[in-house]
């Protein structure tokens, strides 16, 4: 959904940089509200480096991934919903 790599969510989860659920050690997952925040936020959590490698993203050199519609977003909320009631 935030057409980044997963190491950068990584390490800005390991720096409590961004919003985030976390169950025992190593669980870590994301609210849609968490991923909402964090894009509104990407641009002042980027180093330069990041910066550049999202500006290459975007302009059509890279891979570059859809906004969600509303349908796909009422799925993955449903799927995730699904999730939380499996995991009490």
């Amino acid at each position: 959904m935030l057409n980044i790599p997963d190491h950068w969510l990584r390490d800005w989860v390991s720096k409590h940089r961004v919003p985030h659920q976390r169950k025992g050690a190593r669980g870590v997952w994301f609210t849609l509200a968490d991923i909402e925040d964090i894009g509104r936020r990407l641009p002042s959590l980027m180093s330069p480096q990041q910066g550049n490698a999202r500006a290459w993203l975007e302009d059509g050199r890279g891979i570059a991934v859809p906004e969600p519609s509303a349908a796909a977003r009422d799925e993955l909320l449903e799927r995730y919903a699904g999730l939380r009631s499996t995991r009490g």
